[in-house]
């Protein structure tokens, strides 16, 4: 079946958060930050939103250091926090609650 593929903000949008997420747990946040800005290129829009929701979703005592450099960038991120506070909250989605109708086996 073929595909259109992802749109391509889509894709620098998981790119960005991908340099996140690989370096979580660093001591260092000044090349994460330096190759935040690199993989975004000129799309501040896109960089504002995944740091956002990132910091928002992934923000505790363990990734306090990239979280709080990632802060103070001079990006207006409040509405991305809330996002991704409101989503880490949520609650999980998926089938694990699913329960086949009776009668019907697995194949």
């Amino acid at each position: 079946m073929p595909s259109r593929g992802l749109h391509p903000d889509v894709t620098l949008g998981i790119a960005i958060s991908c340099v996140m997420s690989r370096n979580r747990y660093t001591r260092d946040p000044a090349p994460v930050i330096d190759e935040l800005y690199a993989t975004a290129g000129g799309r501040l829009d896109l960089l504002t939103r995944e740091v956002g929701r990132w910091i928002g979703f992934y923000e505790d005592d363990y990734v306090r250091a990239l979280a709080t450099a990632l802060r103070a960038l001079p990006l207006d991120m409040a509405d991305e926090i809330e996002i991704g506070r409101k989503r880490r909250f949520s609650g999980t989605r998926g089938t694990h609650g699913y329960a086949r109708p009776p009668g019907v086996r697995s194949p």
